[in-house]
């Protein structure tokens, strides 16, 4: 049988071993597409991460994402287009921000609150529930240089079927595509990461021995 005396379990030191935590942002899902049925239409998915923007707006600055186009009327290729998060000599957002070609001015803010249209710096005409503001996401290439996509997705704040998706690329000088503020920005929710490793509590003791006693 073993016994540990008062004075060793006094002994015993409670000891934290912390791992180090990355920062869970949080991630947001989304679809677009277009109100038309048939050919030529828009249609892509993707993902959003970021963290509170410090606004004080609930909305988010995002800092990484990807959308993927299944489907397109020609505007810019099918396939995949990360987020734009810089025009070569600054971050794009929190504020309205231009990009590298000038074409487009940003601010990579997403509100889950879809409470774009109430911002303060949105430029949201209409006065509906939006996710993004009037200048929205900025997807694309980060090339700073020739073969360039920008694509910009952003809110009118007339409702649901209310957003604008346009691109650009190095082929032309001008935007490629107008969607005439027909397109339909769907939220699909979100998903917060594990924290990369988690905090150990456990208890530990220097020089403790356990004395084993015969009884007869």
């Amino acid at each position: 049988m073993f016994r540990i005396s008062a004075r060793a379990l006094a002994s015993i030191t409670p000891v934290l071993l912390v791992g180090s935590v990355a920062s869970a942002s949080t991630i947001f899902n989304f679809s677009i597409t277009d109100q038309y049925a048939g050919d030529n239409h828009d249609r892509g998915s993707g993902w959003l991460e970021g963290d509170p923007s410090g606004l004080g707006d609930g909305s988010f600055w995002i800092t990484s994402g990807q959308i993927t186009f299944t489907e397109t009327d020609d505007a810019v290729s099918e396939g995949t287009w990360n987020l734009i998060t810089s025009n070569g000599s600054a971050l794009i957002g929190p504020l309205e921000t231009l990009s590298e070609q000038g074409e487009y001015a940003a601010d990579n803010l997403f509100y889950p609150g879809q409470n774009a249209n109430l911002a303060g710096t949105s430029g949201i005409y209409g006065d509906q529930a939006s996710y993004l503001t009037e200048w929205g996401l900025l997807f694309g290439n980060e090339t700073h240089g020739a073969d360039f996509t920008e694509i910009n997705i952003w809110g009118n704040g007339g409702g649901p079927n209310n957003y604008s998706f346009n691109s650009l690329d190095d082929n032309t000088t001008d935007p490629k595509h107008n969607a005439d503020a027909d397109e339909t920005f769907i939220y699909g929710g979100e998903t917060v990461p594990e924290p990369a490793s988690l905090s150990i509590l456990c208890l530990s003791s220097l020089g403790l021995f356990a004395r084993r006693r015969r009884h007869a």
